[in-house]
């Protein structure tokens, strides 16, 4: 571990406790997770380092996202602090709101941004939907000056809700049009902001998830430096 020989090594910390709304005896605050990075991430020599701040961070731009405040203890300074210590350890920040799939940010906030016939699938094709996610973009790049943002594009249209029917065609997209959509904005304001846009390929690839309403069939129309 003294000389690693790959260029990029990469740690990710996908939900803590407080995320998922459990019961936890110490929360994870800043000072907790900062001694994790120190022990683990720099530790074992890892040089970025991803973390999800969608349902612990109070948001300032658009206060109607801050849902469940009360288990929302990371503030905006207290990302500036977590993305300076991990610069201080050459370790570069790659924030994660996931969208789409997985969807505890936008989708939680109103019914209608959620998709029907589906659960935990927020409707980024709603007109509303892209605005309030990038405010929290915004928010975070601000704050953090990371360096890779991703919406992880994981598990969209995974688990489908019973009592509602699925339509063929999402605010008049089919669900292809409408993925490709929001990554194209999405990327355009991380252009403006110089961050890289970092995505799975759960959804692009055809022998995995990429299947699911011809998702994989958008990758030839993605800019190739994501």
């Amino acid at each position: 571990m003294d000389w690693p020989d790959l260029g990029k090594r990469l740690a990710r910390a996908s939900y803590l406790p407080d995320q998922l709304n459990n019961q936890v005896i110490e929360k994870t605050k800043v000072d907790y997770l900062l001694k994790w990075i120190d022990r683990f991430v720099a530790g074992n020599k890892f040089n970025i380092l991803s973390l999800h701040a969608d349902t612990m961070t109070i948001y300032k731009t658009r206060p109607e996202i801050n849902y469940n405040l009360s288990n929302r203890f990371y503030r905006l300074k207290d990302w500036k602090k977590i993305a300076e210590y991990c610069r201080a350890r050459f370790i570069k920040l790659m924030i994660a709101l996931p969208a789409g799939g997985h969807d505890c940010h936008i989708g939680k906030i109103k019914p209608e941004y959620r998709e029907k016939g589906w659960v935990n699938q927020g409707d980024v094709a709603h007109p509303d939907y892209f605005p309030l996610y990038q405010s929290s973009v915004i928010d975070i790049i601000n704050a953090t000056d990371c360096e890779y943002f991703t919406p992880n594009l994981d598990e969209w249209w995974s688990a489908q809700e019973p009592k509602e029917k699925i339509n063929e065609l999402v605010h008049g997209q089919d669900r292809a049009a409408a993925m490709l959509e929001f990554i194209m904005k999405l990327y355009k304001v991380l252009k403006k902001k110089q961050v890289k846009l970092c995505l799975f390929s759960d959804m692009l690839d055809p022998l995995h998830n990429g299947s699911r309403f011809n998702a994989d069939k958008i990758v030839e129309k993605l800019p190739k430096d994501i």
